[in-house]
């Protein structure tokens, strides 16, 4: 996923560096952009295995003697669940998001 012709991207450190100064805000971490979108993924409906993928884990139920067994690599399921993560943050940063929610009488 992070390379450049089957090389490793290197530069996180500058490009974060960047970013704080754009944002003037310096308390993250680029790990916190890993919890918010698996947090995010969650609140969206995404499944836990298939917001698991995305993120490459291989704990809970794909550990040990299912991940034997299981083999499917959710990839169709990743790219819908990365779509609907890109299509919220856009709706975030173009203001387009509603903040309406529908009551049900």
């Amino acid at each position: 996923m992070f390379t450049i012709k089957r090389q490793p991207v290197t530069g996180f450190s500058r490009a974060k560096e960047r970013l704080d100064k754009a944002s003037r805000v310096t308390d993250w971490t680029l790990h916190d952009l890993r919890r918010t979108m698996a947090s995010g993924l969650q609140r969206l409906g995404v499944r836990l295995e298939v917001t698991e993928a995305v993120l490459n884990h291989k704990s809970g139920s794909t550990a040990g003697i299912v991940g034997v067994y299981q083999r499917h690599d959710y990839a169709a399921e990743k790219r819908d669940a990365l779509a609907r993560w890109a299509d919220y943050v856009d709706a975030l940063v173009s203001g387009t998001k509603a903040n309406v929610v529908t009551l049900r009488m």
